[in-house]
């Protein structure tokens, strides 16, 4: 992802050699929803130097972010005259949004909002100005199911096999039991949308970390849940549903409770239409007096609940939604492998060590970005923005 990505925005900003030019700004839109993907995944990374030297710098997860907000702003603001004029940029080879700037704008501002909330635990106060910088924006955020960012199937140009279809080809990737907890237990009517039923038309999941010993063929006999994917179902990059949810941790943080349930109740009624599913008022007056509980315990933080379930299967951002709030609880792995006991069970996988190609081609830098890091490279370290005892 670091490499593909970057590359090709290197060369995009050679040969278009003008930082104003709309091109270049969905560019940079497209760098920043990827590379937050992988400072997400590792903590400091090459990045504000890309394209200098061959032995690129590492810069802490801060710098990285605050760089990330800049160049949103600046392709926001650089695409805003092509917006109101409504003009088409790259209409011929945009396959997510087929060159409707206004669209750009608004997937650009929901991402700057992400991104924003990403830091309420570690810097209110930039996380706050950001996203009222997203909100603020004349153009708003993703608000409607057509919003959809998304990389569609269009020939000849983007002809790939469905990721998700591939991974359900291995027969072994199935639904994970905290999702089969959750939702069966709200008798949530999205199961059918995410998920093909296993045996006796039932959704059952897979605890995460089953033992080495237990083979493979254990759980390919058909109990289990399968993804709903085909061949050309498109890669889902963001909602407008998760829009709702951010606004609703916004109005929780810094708003009102009102402006919270109403952006909270939009987000669910949002995912309920986004997957062509009814019943979303129904849904929302369920309560565990009544009998819809995921398990013997309570969730204080609904908001996240409900947008780790609509997230479903953008699984990057509901596990960097899990590390910065501590929700939902999750099913801890049945058994913990890690080395040295380095991963903490009951707060699970915090980040990814770096690959050995880093060790091997860019020590130096790979060294001092450990040293950004904390000084370990494991599983177990927290990233900035993961703050312990939310």
């Amino acid at each position: 992802n670091y490499l593909t990505t970057m590359n090709a925005w290197r060369e995009i900003r050679k040969a278009i050699n003008n930082d104003e030019d709309p091109r270049f700004s969905m560019a940079q839109i497209l760098k920043v929803a990827a590379m937050h993907r992988v400072t997400d995944t590792y903590g400091p990374i090459p990045y504000l130097n890309f394209g200098v030297s061959k032995e690129v710098p590492y810069d802490s997860q801060k710098d990285v972010y605050y760089r990330f907000f800049e160049e949103l702003d600046g392709a926001i603001n650089n695409l805003d005259s092509y917006a109101a004029s409504g003009s088409k940029v790259l209409s011929s080879w945009d396959c997510v949004f087929n060159g409707d700037v206004t669209s750009w704008i608004k997937f650009a501002n929901s991402l700057r909002l992400r991104l924003a909330l990403h830091l309420a635990y570690v810097d209110e106060t930039k996380a706050k100005s950001e996203a009222q910088l997203a909100i603020g924006n004349s153009y708003g955020l993703m608000n409607v199911k057509s919003d959809l960012a998304e990389l569609q199937h269009i020939t000849p140009i983007a002809t790939y096999e469905s990721p998700l279809y591939i991974l359900k080809g291995w027969d072994d990737i199935c639904m994970g039991a905290t999702l089969d907890s959750y939702m069966n237990g709200y008798q949530d009517p999205r199961l059918s949308a995410y998920f093909e039923a296993g045996t006796g038309g039932k959704y059952r999941g897979i605890r995460a970390g089953m033992s080495k010993d237990v083979s493979k063929d254990k759980y390919i006999t058909g109990i289990f849940a399968e993804p709903q994917a085909t061949a050309t179902s498109n890669v889902v990059w963001m909602r407008s549903s998760e829009s709702y949810f951010l606004l609703a941790e916004y109005a929780l943080r810094w708003g009102t409770n009102a402006d919270a349930k109403k952006y909270y109740e939009d987000g669910i009624r949002m995912s309920f239409d986004e997957h062509g599913v009814s019943g979303a008022d129904a849904y929302l007056t369920r309560t565990a007096a009544g009998g819809y509980v995921p398990a013997n315990y309570e969730d204080p933080e609904q908001i996240i609940t409900q947008k780790y379930i609509a997230l479903y299967p953008v699984g990057q951002e509901a596990w960097t939604e899990f590390r910065r709030t501590g929700y939902p609880k999750v099913f801890p792995v049945v058994v913990n492998e890690s080395s040295g006991g380095s991963v903490d069970t009951n707060i699970q996988i915090r980040r990814l060590p770096y690959p050995e190609s880093e060790y091997n081609t860019n020590r130096t830098e790979l060294d001092k970005g450990i040293t950004l890091l904390g000084g370990v490279d494991n599983p177990g370290v927290r990233l900035w923005w993961d703050v312990p005892n939310k």
